[in-house]
């Protein structure tokens, strides 16, 4: 593997010296002041993350910067087993019994999640820059500004899925996440402001909806494959156009509606029909990347359903079942016109 293994050595040190600061200080200043325990895992959240987005400036291997990540995780993990990262796990909560062991036996699962994330990106687009940093830059700053704005400022809260979230963190990484997609485009004007914005809303959506901390591997992953829509071809720089206004306006819609429904059983039937005539649209366009985009959202989206409730109840009320039922239509026509080449089969 070709490398440029004294600038790996330092960017290693320098990473190690970063997290090794962040616990002193914790421990020092933030356990005896009570400070709340986001602020130690947001502040390795972002520095940790911010190191990650430069990689591919001073990296020459993409297997570099997957085995950066996974080895990210690995400390965590250790750091989870042996309590030697007090600034990311809190400790005292394992002896306190009743919810406090739950949120212990979770805890680990954002930061692992973050760390796998970082290695898929690295993996699969790390020779294209704008996609590789936008997705890492959003999980690292849109993330934590969710968090920190919805402990500073939220006021309108809503339990989705066994997590708590508010409208103000939610706009805070709708805010965030459109600046970034903007930045890294090549494009200015109304379009890339509007495709920047739903993209911002439909990682919202995507981090609402991800429970306990797997929001770290929905919201990246999510955002790259937003910007693949604009891709154009290899090498050519992302291109903003009338047909990917479209692609992502109706993923969004149909994702919004989705959403909605968790919160007001009341929406499902309409819910379930927009998710249907999208991938209809979607078909028709010959957009297969949104296509995969929405599937996923709504595989994640059932997923957490069934994690955070009584999967066996949730199939008998017909919560799951029914909406995989009433999707089956619509994505049969779509694999039939995919296999016989007619969208109009």
């Amino acid at each position: 593997m070709q490398e440029n293994w004294s600038i790996l050595t330092i960017l290693i040190i320098s990473a190690s010296v970063m997290i090794a600061t962040i616990e002193v200080i914790w421990r020092l200043v933030g356990e005896p002041r009570d400070w709340a325990h986001e602020i130690g895992r947001k502040t390795h959240h972002i520095g940790i993350g911010l190191f990650a987005a430069i990689l591919p400036e001073y990296l020459l291997s993409r297997w570099t910067g997957f085995f950066l990540g996974l080895g990210f995780g690995i400390v965590l993990l250790l750091g989870f087993r042996f309590r030697f990262m007090r600034s990311l796990f809190d400790s005292r909560s394992k002896d306190q019994g009743g919810e406090a062991v739950r949120r212990w036996s979770i805890t680990w699962i954002g930061p692992a999640a973050f760390s796998l994330a970082v290695a898929i990106i690295a993996y699969l687009f790390w020779d294209e820059k704008a996609i590789y940093r936008a997705s890492i830059l959003i999980l690292t700053l849109g993330d934590s500004a969710a968090t920190i704005f919805g402990i500073l400022f939220g006021r309108h809260c809503y339990n989705l899925f066994g997590s708590r979230r508010s409208l103000e963190g939610n706009v805070a990484l709708v805010v965030l996440a459109s600046a970034v997609c903007l930045s890294v485009l090549p494009q200015r004007g109304l379009e890339a402001m509007l495709f920047a914005w739903m993209m911002g809303v439909f990682l919202c959506l995507a981090e609402a909806i991800s429970p306990n901390g797997l929001d770290n591997l929905a919201l990246p992953l999510a955002a790259a494959a937003a910007l693949s829509i604009l891709r154009t071809g290899p090498g050519q720089p992302l291109q903003v156009g009338p047909s990917s206004l479209l692609a992502l306006g109706l993923v969004t819609l149909a994702a919004a509606t989705f959403t909605a429904s968790h919160i007001r059983p009341s929406l499902r039937n309409p819910a379930v029909l927009a998710m249907g005539t999208a991938f209809l649209l979607l078909a028709e366009l010959g957009h297969m990347t949104a296509m995969g985009l929405m599937g996923a959202f709504i595989a994640l989206t059932l997923g957490a359903e069934l994690l955070t409730s009584d999967g066996s109840t949730r199939f008998r009320d017909g919560t799951v079942a029914g909406v995989l039922t009433q999707l089956i239509p619509s994505a049969l026509f779509v694999l039939l016109s995919l296999i016989t080449g007619n969208r109009n089969f």
